[in-house]
């Protein structure tokens, strides 16, 4: 049994970029549309962002090489060149809805690629609900940051989530509070307008953009920021919120499923 045993939480103080190389933890191939405002930051502070892509991303009878290549392209617009991204759930055929099953497993081959004190942030998609495998990357990313003793928690991005929603509604990009502080990443609209139109990248995607298109570019164009917050590994032992989740609804998944499935993972 893998158990987290240390509580990681974030101090208080404005998010700072730099500091040291930066991992992106990223469950699908389009998930750095969410978190792409702290990508181009790191970069520009000089760091070296690497993005990690955890499962195959075939879900819906996607094909897995096309997502690659919208990914590489997408991140290509924001200065990330292809040796800094490892499809990884490709590599390893890690299928798009079951990465909760392999936590063990990618946490053993990252820390053979990348040594033991490679990096000094992680980011990762927030413990929210909306899809399962965003929420088993809170755990990868939790344990890897034990495993390298960072120093501050990993940061965790919303997607989107159900909570507080109702019917057949669903919140995206909206971070809601875990007990720790949230950090606002700001940008001007000319930014907001070059990370919303990312989404031409991803073609085979379509569907989902029509969906999360409008309240992304409420979030880029209007909004101009996002929220941040270091990951809480308390949270990680309950469900992310009250109420039906919204992999739930969408007949992903039962959180029942997830918890029996994360069991070995427990946080103590």
């Amino acid at each position: 049994m893998t158990k987290i045993t240390r509580q990681i939480d974030g101090g208080d103080g404005p998010h700072r970029f730099g500091g040291g190389p930066v991992l992106f933890l990223l469950p699908h191939q389009d998930d750095e549309v969410g978190i792409a405002p702290a990508i181009h930051q790191e970069r520009a502070a000089g760091q070296t962002p690497f993005c990690v892509f955890l499962t195959d991303g075939g879900g819906n009878r996607s094909n897995p090489l096309q997502r690659n290549r919208e990914s590489t392209g997408a991140l290509k617009a924001l200065g990330i060149p292809k040796e800094q991204l490892w499809f990884v759930g490709t590599e390893k055929q890690i299928p798009d809805g079951r990465l909760i099953e392999k936590i063990p497993f990618l946490r053993s081959i990252i820390r053979e690629r990348f040594g033991t004190t490679p990096f000094k942030k992680i980011y990762v998609p927030a413990f929210e609900g909306g899809h399962p495998d965003h929420d088993a990357a809170n755990f990868l990313a939790a344990l890897l940051a034990l495993d390298w003793k960072l120093t501050d928690a990993p940061w965790e991005f919303s997607l989107y989530h159900a909570f507080k929603a109702p019917r057949p509604f669903f919140r995206v990009f909206d971070l809601f509070p875990n007990g720790t502080p949230q950090r606002r990443v700001n940008f001007g609209f000319f930014q907001g307008l070059k990370f919303f139109f990312l989404i031409r990248f991803y073609p085979s995607q379509w569907k989902t953009w029509l969906g999360l298109s409008p309240q992304i570019a409420y979030r880029f164009l209007f909004h101009r920021s996002i929220l941040i917050q270091p990951l809480r590994t308390q949270r990680l032992s309950s469900r992310p919120h009250p109420g039906p989740l919204l992999y739930e609804r969408m007949g992903r998944m039962r959180y029942e499923e997830f918890q029996h499935s994360s069991s070995e993972l427990q946080i103590i």
